[in-house]
């Protein structure tokens, strides 16, 4: 059965291939050429499309430039505040609010002799208390603690303003030493 469908097929195939009139491209029967509009239009819609893409790509391509601009402003203000975060390391100092442990019983005590030869009376602050020291005077502050202590000294001027004379200074007493601090000009 399949030999006789080969036998038949393919002079019928043959036929009908034949059969079908072949339409050439260059005119119909009229002799008018043949136009196809939809290509055209499809051209015109493909040029189009690429007009649009072109421009924006264009428009991509400035804004690209643009945000690289403010990409590149950017990383220079990073750099800025690098910079200053790192000049504000290298000049951070830093103050103690250390206070000295109370003196352990049995430790004894001292003596610290306050000695003005500064023109001008002088607040001396010995463990955060006030002595004022009038000018070529001493005073002597009996029994402090032995071991540590802190003292500064604040100047006053004749027309009342105060100056500071030294900073916050850290020292150690002995029991039954006499400290001297001795308060002159430079």
């Amino acid at each position: 059965m399949i030999r006789t469908w080969k036998l038949l097929g393919y002079p019928a195939i043959l036929t009908a291939a034949l059969a079908a009139a072949p339409t050439w491209a260059g005119g119909d029967e009229t002799g008018k050429q043949n136009t196809d509009k939809k290509s055209n239009v499809t051209l015109e819609d493909i040029r189009e499309g690429l007009q649009s893409v072109q421009k924006k790509l264009e428009e991509f391509r400035l804004g690209a430039n643009i945000m690289g601009e403010e990409v590149r402003i950017l990383k220079e203000k990073v750099a800025q505040l690098q910079k200053d975060v790192d000049s504000l390391k290298a000049s951070r100092t830093s103050t103690s609010n250390y206070q000295p442990a109370p003196p352990s019983p049995g430790a004894g005590t001292g003596r610290i002799r306050l000695v003005n030869t500064w023109p001008e009376k002088i607040t001396v602050f010995l463990n955060d208390k006030s002595f004022p020291v009038e000018p070529n005077r001493e005073i002597t502050v009996q029994d402090v603690p032995a071991g540590s202590f802190t003292y500064f000294i604040l100047g006053s001027r004749p027309d009342n303003s105060v100056v500071q004379i030294t900073d916050k200074q850290p020292r150690t007493l002995a029991a039954n030493e006499t400290f001297t601090i001795h308060v002159h000009p430079h």
